[in-house]
């Protein structure tokens, strides 16, 4: 085994002869040290040994040399033979030699060649003791039989000893080049070629067949492998790594007991970052003659890149779609990107730290994938994620509404956006140029702070002290951005008054068989009462209620006042139809406002059957008795959210319409639903009717659950005939309160046939 194991890398394939074949073969062809001292091992005592650059007929040799006045020392190095030799066996050795010395003349200057026998004892079969600084060449061959005298292995050895002299730089140097060992009577082994992999390759995956051919004379036995690692010097034992030297056997494919086998082994690969290998074959025949090893050298890259990209350092969000994704990722020698999911991929391209790309159109998260890839084709995908907003911020309510009257002078006055904002653009620095929130009474500046609030999207004017009785005042929104930078598309304002200001009081004779009507002249509030709808004639009242009177309108963003209708004991025979004037708000769907009737009894607001007219901000009722009323929305600050039911992902379309159906829920009331389908190819939207550069949103069928919190919906696509293959679904739901679903539900299809 330890032949086999120091192998030099540029012993080529040996041939070996039956004994009554009288042909020499060469044994030992370390001849220009091409592969360093590669298979040699070194003795030195003081004295150094290296391999040259230069040699007698080519590149490389190895020295042997001391260098220093008055110094002494020998070095050598020994190759063992890898055969048997037999005794009175025909055998010569041939080499190149020269001798040189520096500086003054050596008191001993020698050169010696050497067989080591089997039981160790070393026979000198060449020596050389003339000192010389000639430098120059020789070419010897010598007859070593006499040396072998028994059965066995045997060595070579090629040393010097030296003695330097006196002078100043003194210094001895013997060099050995062109060195071979032939014997003409020895008997015939198996020849084996690794087929793959070959010398020099870079291995990656789980698993690499090694193949080969192994030729012999007569029968091909066995075949075995060892793989050594470089690094430790461990082997591969078929299950785990072992300090001993270990071969496996190969698997002999075709030809086992012929005189041409072809053989391989499954070896698994170990996890690796591009180490060293050296891998060796050693075939054995019928009549138990062994092969000298062959290897090649190898490196093993199991080990794919690893690390992150960020989309603009990291960022949540962007305004534009021109991003900058920073890759902080190892080992990758390549890499493309997706930003569809990983339907569709750049081209790959040679790895940078950064790279600008564009994301989709369309408002909402974007996601990025990068694949990376090493040289030998080791990959590893990482996604980031960033929302692209480029729609201005809408507030989704003020507080106090705006119109409001009867605010308490305590009162905290603020605005509740559909987004994230950035919190540092709300500022109050007690001028109108440099606030971007603020509040005047009149013309009068408000003194007080700002603060903004991430949890709730709000943000808080805080008056340094109370508010007025009495006063409107008006509160400013200007120049405020949210958090991808996107400003207020323009400024914004409302007013409120706070209480102790005029109450609404209006009273009118109601008479039975007329009927009546109270109104204040502007629209605000009116009562209709037909005739026949009292008794008895009746002074009927409309009166906003006290403030600190009103019920509690938990859960409810009111948009008017509370009203009461008196007096508390009248019954109304026929219904009376009550109109009230509200103050929509910014963001808000109207069509969730409702009037609400306070019920006495329970202690809560309830809804009254209502209709509304959002031309001119009425909301109408029907009353048939005393009422404190008031217009109203439930609060609902939470979108809703939507799944598409039918396609599934990844389905293969074919026909003429495809009917996409979903559902959607929502803490209140589902009030409509949006579908986007987009081409994949050009990023084309479906607007209804043709395909459109622009992004388009097209409104769902609700099957059933309008205004409740679960509902069922439907698109019919007709589908394309010829427009691609690939698309991507969207649906997003919009609830009773206005709140836009931020990140759709998603589908990919493809159509057959396309």
């Amino acid at each position: 085994m330890f032949l086999r194991r120091w192998l030099p890398v540029a012993v080529m394939l040996l041939l070996i002869f039956h004994p009554a074949i009288a042909q020499a073969s060469q044994l030992i062809t370390n001849g220009y040290f091409t592969d360093g001292l590669n298979g040699w091992r070194v003795a030195s005592r003081l004295a150094k040994v290296k391999a040259e650059v230069a040699g007698n007929r080519g590149p490389g040799s190895v020295k042997l040399e001391l260098m220093g006045g008055r110094l002494r020392g020998e070095a050598s190095i020994s190759q063992d033979i890898p055969v048997k030799l037999s005794p009175g066996s025909k055998a010569s050795i041939s080499f190149s030699w020269r001798k040189n010395w520096l500086g003054a003349a050596p008191a001993e200057q020698s050169a010696v060649i050497q067989i080591i026998q089997p039981d160790g004892k070393a026979v000198d079969v060449w020596s050389d003791k003339v000192a010389s600084s000639a430098d120059t060449w020789h070419s010897t061959t010598v007859d070593v039989a006499n040396a072998i005298g028994k059965e066995g292995n045997y060595a070579i050895r090629l040393a010097a000893n030296f003695e330097n002299g006196a002078g100043a730089g003194a210094g001895n140097q013997v060099s050995f080049d062109d060195v071979s060992f032939s014997v003409p009577t020895i008997s015939s082994e198996p020849r084996t070629t690794i087929l793959a992999p070959t010398g020099l390759t870079t291995l990656s995956g789980s698993n690499q067949v090694v193949a080969g051919v192994t030729n012999d004379d007569a029968t091909v036995s066995k075949v075995e492998l060892a793989f050594r690692r470089e690094g430790d010097g461990y082997y591969w034992n078929g299950n785990s790594w072992s300090l001993s030297e270990s071969w496996v056997p190969a698997k002999i494919i075709t030809g086992q007991g012929t005189k041409g086998a072809t053989w391989s082994y499954n070896w698994p690969l170990p996890t690796s970052d591009g180490e060293k290998f050296k891998l060796l074959a050693s075939a054995e025949d019928a009549a138990g003659n062994r092969e000298w090893s062959r290897s090649i050298d190898l490196k093993v890259d199991t080990v794919a890149p690893t690390g992150a990209i960020y989309i603009n350092d990291a960022a949540s969000y962007t305004r534009s779609r021109q991003v900058k994704i920073d890759n902080q990722v190892t080992g990758a020698s390549q890499m493309r990107f997706s930003i569809d999911g990983g339907l569709s991929w750049s081209k790959w391209r040679q790895f940078a730290q950064s790279v600008e790309m564009e994301l989709p159109a369309g408002d909402g998260s974007k996601v990025v994938t990068g694949e990376f890839r090493d040289d030998v084709g080791n990959t590893f995908k990482v996604s980031d994620n960033i929302a692209l907003d480029t729609t201005p911020p809408v507030t989704r309510m003020t507080f106090p509404p705006p119109g409001a009257s009867k605010v308490k002078p305590s009162s905290t006055i603020g605005a509740v956006f559909y987004e994230e904002m950035n919190g540092a653009t709300f500022k109050n620095d007690g001028t109108e140029s440099g606030s971007t929130f603020y509040v005047k009474q009149g013309s009068a500046w408000m003194p007080g702070s700002v603060i903004y609030d991430d949890g709730t999207r709000t943000a808080k004017f805080i008056p340094a002290s109370p508010l007025a009785e009495g006063t409107m005042y008006t509160a400013y929104l200007t120049g405020v951005e949210d958090a991808a930078g996107n400003r207020l598309a323009a400024n914004y304002s409302w007013s409120f008054t706070t209480a102790g200001s005029s109450k609404l009081s209006l009273s009118s004779v109601i008479t039975k068989a007329s009927g009546g009507k109270i109104s204040d002249g502007s629209g605000l509030i009116e009562l209709t009462i037909p005739p026949e709808a009292v008794g008895f004639d009746v002074t009927v009242s409309l009166t906003e209620v006290k403030e600190e009177e009103a019920p509690k309108t938990t859960g409810l963003t009111r948009f008017s006042g509370v009203y009461k209708l008196g007096p508390d004991s009248i019954k109304l025979l026929k219904q009376a139809l009550l109109r009230v004037k509200y103050q929509p708000v910014e963001g808000v769907d109207e069509s969730i406002i409702r009037v609400f009737v306070y019920d006495k009894e329970a202690q809560q607001w309830t809804v009254a059957p209502s209709r509304l007219d959002v031309t001119a901000n009425t909301a109408s009722t029907s009353a048939d008795k005393a009422i404190l009323f008031t217009v109203a929305a439930r609060a609902d600050s939470e979108p809703p959210t939507t799944t598409i039911l039918n396609p599934t992902g990844s389905t293969v379309l074919s026909g003429k319409t495809q009917a996409i159906v979903g559902a959607a829920t929502d803490d209140f009331s589902v009030s409509r639903v949006e579908v986007a389908i987009v081409r994949l190819k050009d990023g084309f939207y479906w607007n209804g009717n043709s395909w459109s550069a622009s992004e388009s949103w097209v409104a769902a069928r609700i099957i059933n659950g309008r205004g409740t919190k679960s509902a069922s919906w439907s698109y019919n696509w007709p589908l394309p005939i010829a427009d691609g293959r690939n698309y991507r679904i969207l649906a997003r739901s919009i609830d009773g309160g206005g709140n836009r679903e931020q990140n759709p539900a998603a589908a990919y299809v493809e159509m057959a046939g396309k």
